[in-house]
């Protein structure tokens, strides 16, 4: 809770701006994306609703990735230009911060 905090109180602009997308579309039918965006940044919430690890491609972007940062537990996460790829434990949440203007699922 303590680290969720710190990222909500560093990107408080994100989480209260006016174009929140809850149940984004993933790329899991188990994981579940939430994703809130400013002028220049989005954060992605993504949780793994289901019994297993969640391995491979969680989102897709309609727009080409290329910064991208996850803030909670410093998971090793990757893009391959238009996908955000990595590992989630069930239960577990991973917080991704893309840097771009005009943020898009």
């Amino acid at each position: 809770m303590r680290k969720w905090k710190a990222v909500f109180l560093e990107n408080h602009d994100i989480y209260i701006g006016t174009d929140p997308v809850p149940l984004s579309p993933s790329a899991h039918p188990k994981i579940y994306v939430n994703r809130f965006a400013s002028e220049t940044h989005c954060i992605y919430s993504i949780y793994n609703a289901s019994d297993t690890i969640v391995s491979g491609i969680f989102l897709e972007s309609d727009t080409k990735l290329e910064q991208v940062q996850e803030l909670g537990r410093q998971a090793d996460i990757s893009t391959d230009d238009r996908n955000i790829l990595g590992e989630i434990h069930p239960g577990e949440v991973m917080i991704v911060r893309r840097f771009i203007a005009g943020c898009t699922p």
